[in-house]
C-alpha cells in the first residue's frame, strides 16, 4: 500500500479522469494477475496454430482497411507512431481535451483513448 499511496498522488492529476477506471478496474485485477505470472497460464498450442490462419488473414483485412483509408500509404497497425500520425496529421482529428501541444502517446490507455503529454 505504500508505494499505490506514494506514487498516485505525484502522477494522477494529470489522469484524474481515469482514477476510477483504476480502482474499479486495474488494482482488484493486481492479485490475480500476480498469481497468473507467478503460476503461469495452460496454453493449447495446437488450437492457437489452428487460429493463425484465420488471425492473419483478419490482420491483412484490418490492414488493406486502413491503408485504404490512408490514401494508399501503408499504416503499420502495431506502430502506435504510425497510428497518432494517421489520426492527428492526416485525419486531423481533435486531440483530447487534456491535450497541450502535438504529443499524443495512443498506446497508453486512458478515457478518451490517447494520453497526450502535458
Amino acid at each position: 500500500m505504500l508505494c499505490k499511496q506514494s506514487a498516485l498522488p505525484i502522477r494522477l492529476p494529470q489522469y484524474a479522469g481515469a482514477l476510477p477506471a483504476l480502482m474499479g478496474l486495474e488494482m482488484p485485477l493486481v492479485r490475480l494477475l500476480a498469481a497468473m505470472e507467478a503460476r503461469g497460464i495452460a496454453l493449447d498450442a495446437a488450437v492457437l496454430e489452428q487460429q493463425q490462419p484465420a488471425m492473419k488473414k483478419r490482420m491483412e483485412q484490418l490492414q488493406a482497411a486502413a491503408t485504404a483509408l490512408n490514401g494508399g500509404v501503408r499504416v503499420n497497425l502495431a506502430s502506435p507512431t504510425d497510428i497518432r500520425a494517421v489520426l492527428f496529421q492526416q485525419l486531423k482529428l481533435p486531440l483530447p481535451a487534456h491535450a497541450s501541444g502535438t504529443r499524443c502517446d495512443i498506446s497508453l490507455r486512458t478515457p478518451e483513448g490517447v494520453h497526450c503529454a502535458p
